[in-house]
């Protein structure tokens, strides 16, 4: 399950297409759009780094630059961005951060959804992987610290020594 916070101002840009191709996925968690950069901020602030896809959708050159700004914010996270035309000068400045997929709004979006599942399919294994790898069996902790409970300590005055 991944969280996906598009970024679309919604007068210049319509994200109603892209919207719709994410939502026939099934393993999407959370889908936020916010049509300021304020509103992007606040939802990359709410959610974890390691499970969320920024798509931008940008339609002026000032808004990129004002996602440099974001550069830090969106380095730990999947970004896609969608640019308006083919320009070389929106593109130079698209690269700098360093997005995983870069298309323009003229497409179908299906490269968005080819990299979304393929970023789920990376999710899945991963936590297979997690799961192989596991010491100890599920609920172990929880039998110790019912024992330790019986001798004074709860779950939330455990002594950290």
């Amino acid at each position: 399950m991944i969280n996906i916070s598009v970024y679309a101002k919604t007068p210049d840009t319509d994200p109603s297409r892209l919207t719709a191709v994410i939502e026939t996925l099934p393993f999407t968690k959370k889908l936020r759009i916010s049509n300021t950069i304020n509103g992007l901020a606040q939802s990359l602030r709410s959610s974890k780094a390691y499970d969320d896809v920024a798509i931008l959708m940008i339609s002026q050159p000032e808004e990129m630059v004002d996602m440099l700004s974001f550069k830090k914010k969106l380095q730990d996270r999947y970004t896609m961005i969608v640019l308006p035309d083919r320009d070389e000068r929106h593109l130079s400045v698209a690269i700098q951060l360093s997005p995983i997929l870069l298309c323009f709004a003229d497409s179908d979006f299906s490269e968005v959804k080819a990299v979304l599942e393929r970023i789920d399919a990376k999710a899945v294994i991963n936590s297979e992987r997690a799961e192989a790898h596991r010491i100890w069996p599920s609920g172990f902790g929880d039998s110790i610290l019912d024992m330790i409970g019986g001798f004074g300590y709860s779950r939330n005055s455990m002594p950290l020594y």
